[in-house]
């Protein structure tokens, strides 16, 4: 099997390659900060894996600490390749910017340029893939993306503002890991992926008509594609753990009791399980899945860990007191019976279930 070595990991798209390289059964081999200024570290780091992708970069700072930066990070790498005896492949997280006549478009040509020089050198493969505009989970306001900034302040009742109305190209970072992973096996020159193009005003719009009937009382909003599921489920990741879970009211006579437990504005699956005194189900996170699980009857723990924290938040539910709790992506998730009785509960899905491509990806909370 490939072994995949990743600078970067810590970072925005480094903590999504995880976590696809994680669902396609491999785990990637890491240097992080200190690995990459020790020379005989990185070095180690090389050998020991056939293909590096090398995603670690600076974005923000001056100009000459952004040039500076990328330049330095490549030129490091370059040198460890060079020290090595067997050929790999070096895939480059590169950019669509790559080339401008800013720091930031210089910087990134100038160390593409140094990696290729390395690889012909060494007898290796260099893959230059140039990536548009990313967007998705856990993206850091104010730093990674103007949309994601967006997302967190509606999230936390702020007011977004728009300096410049561009257009945007928006490509998910799942889908930049999985063509950066899917690269060690491509030509040196990979197809140019293409985004969803997108002005600034039409991104911030989409976001509040997904985010206003959801941040209401709890609504799914219709969305009309992918693209915009992932917007979504971008939104949601600034609203856990603080808005879970959404508290459902309850209507109580002398029948008994009736409570909504989805409202949807769009399609969905919903299906309704038994857990016997004891056992746990889930143990799995999705990529895209928008899932709600709600208990009927009986007494549960759901317990959420984000991929790669070792933080579990839990939540104590019971058919007595019905609340919602709709799983954030990338987030392994269980729900265990800690009743003496049948546990009842009802999932809901926003996708019918396709055994062929089920997005439900094993891993123990």
């Amino acid at each position: 099997m490939t072994t995949f070595g990743l600078t970067g990991a810590a970072g925005f798209l480094g903590w999504h390659t995880r976590a696809h390289l994680r669902a396609s059964g491999m785990e990637p081999i890491l240097a992080n900060r200190e690995t990459i200024g020790d020379a005989e570290a990185l070095q180690r780091f090389v050998g020991d894996v056939d293909v590096i992708i090398h995603i670690a970069g600076v974005n923000r700072g001056s100009d000459a600490d952004v040039y500076e930066g990328n330049v330095d990070l490549a030129r490091k790498v370059a040198a460890a390749v060079a020290a090595t005896d067997d050929p790999r492949v070096v895939i480059f997280a590169n950019s669509t910017k790559a080339g401008d006549d800013t720091a930031y478009g210089r910087s990134k040509e100038h160390a593409a340029q140094i990696l290729a020089d390395a690889q012909l050198a060494a007898g290796g493969r260099f893959v230059d893939v140039r990536l548009p505009h990313l967007f998705g989970e856990h993206g850091k306001p104010f730093y990674n993306s103007g949309v994601t900034t967006f997302a967190y302040q509606l999230a936390n009742g702020q007011e977004p503002q728009i300096e410049v109305d561009s257009e945007l190209e928006l490509f998910h970072a799942q889908d930049a890991a999985a063509l950066l992973s899917r690269s060690a096996d491509i030509g040196s020159d990979p197809p140019r992926p293409k985004g969803r193009r997108i002005f600034v005003s039409e991104a911030l719009a989409l976001l509040r008509r997904l985010s206003v009937p959801y941040l209401t009382n709890g609504v799914i909003p219709e969305m009309m594609d992918d693209f915009e599921v992932r917007m979504f489920n971008m939104f949601r990741s600034h609203l856990f753990p603080s808005h879970v879970p959404i508290k459902l009211s309850q209507h109580r006579d002398q029948r008994g009791s009736f409570f909504e437990t989805v409202r949807s504005e769009g399609k969905g699956q919903t299906a309704v399980s038994t857990t016997a005194a004891g056992e746990t189900r889930g143990e799995h996170f999705h990529f895209n899945k928008i899932e709600r699980f709600v208990v009927i009857s009986g007494e549960a723990t759901v317990r959420i860990r984000r991929f790669l924290d070792d933080h579990v938040h839990e939540y104590f539910v019971s058919g007595d007191d019905p609340v919602a709790i709709d799983m954030p992506t990338l987030h392994p998730h269980n729900i265990s019976n800690t009743g003496d009785r049948d546990l009842i509960t009802m999932f809901w899905a926003n996708e019918l279930f396709d055994p062929a491509k089920p997005d439900t990806i094993p891993e123990q909370v």
